[in-house]
């Protein structure tokens, strides 16, 4: 029976740890309405980037600011970063091209 207890208990204090995977940075693509980062491929965060640069530039800024653990690039969040950054990088490209 305590047995049985310590398993629920342990159980209950591993899901408790887990977390939903949303960060400050996917939270404010998905509310300036690029849609869910968890379930948008990489693509077509780019692609609404492409047509939001003055946010992927901010996005950018505060991607180059976090902290970036082990497996980052490939989080949720690694990969809103990898599209702002893409995104920035290809503009910045444009940009120079233009002068």
């Amino acid at each position: 029976m305590q047995m049985r207890v310590l398993v629920v208990v342990f159980a209950l204090v591993a899901l408790s740890c887990r977390t939903s995977g949303e960060t400050a940075i996917t939270r404010e693509v998905k509310d300036a309405g690029g849609g869910d980062p968890a379930v948008v491929s990489p693509g077509a965060l780019r692609v609404w980037f492409i047509g939001h640069p003055n946010f992927a530039t901010h996005i950018a800024g505060e991607c180059r600011a976090a902290a970036k653990p082990g497996g980052w690039a490939d989080s949720t969040e690694g990969k809103v970063c990898g599209a702002a950054i893409e995104t920035e990088r290809q503009k910045a490209g444009r940009d120079h091209k233009a002068f």
